[in-house]
């Protein structure tokens, strides 16, 4: 989360010069998907780190969602959702993902409910109808599925991490947090 405004103002900044894709990784999928709880401490902490070095800052719903341990994290419906949306606007996928960064680690929202993500659709001048069609619809699920096997593929065990293609060769720019003026 830390990571959503310095990625989106890279794009802004830079996606007329440089082809910008993305991947969604889905940290939490399959038998990695639990309940918030199990990184109760951990979270604590990061909240901290990530506060103190960069622009976000955690809202009190997400820190009640955190400290109450029982709302189970999985990334393949929000994954899906980004790929959904991309169908509709493509050139705006980044910052779709940084609303829905906005909707989870600001205001607590369940990521996994359709219906969260209407305003923002909306905000995008796309039909919800059809925004819901193409989530339900089989290209979402399998481009987050395909992307899921691209990041197994690099290697990638951390999130965001930024890859930089040039021909058929890939390196990691960053792995982690990093600082757009780093």
């Amino acid at each position: 989360y830390a990571m959503s405004p310095e990625i989106l103002r890279s794009y802004d900044a830079f996606s007329h010069q440089i082809d910008f894709g993305f991947i969604t990784g889905g940290m939490m999928i399959g038998d990695q998907v639990r309940t918030i709880g199990d990184k109760k401490e951990y979270l604590k902490t990061v909240k901290k780190n990530i506060e103190a070095m960069s622009s976000v800052r955690l809202g009190d719903k997400v820190m009640h969602l955190i400290e109450d341990g029982s709302y189970v994290v999985n990334s393949h419906p929000p994954s899906v959702a980004v790929h959904a949306f991309h169908t509709f606007k493509p050139e705006r996928s980044f910052h779709f993902m940084h609303d829905g960064h906005a909707l989870f680690y600001e205001q607590g929202k369940d990521l996994k409910e359709p219906g969260i993500y209407k305003d923002i659709v909306e905000g995008y001048d796309i039909d919800f109808t059809l925004y819901k069609e193409a989530l339900f619809g089989k290209g979402a699920q399998e481009n987050a599925a395909i992307d899921y096997q691209k990041a197994r593929k690099f290697g990638i065990t951390g999130f965001p991490t930024f890859i930089y293609q040039h021909n058929d060769q890939y390196g990691v720019v960053s792995a982690g947090y990093r600082d757009y003026d780093f």
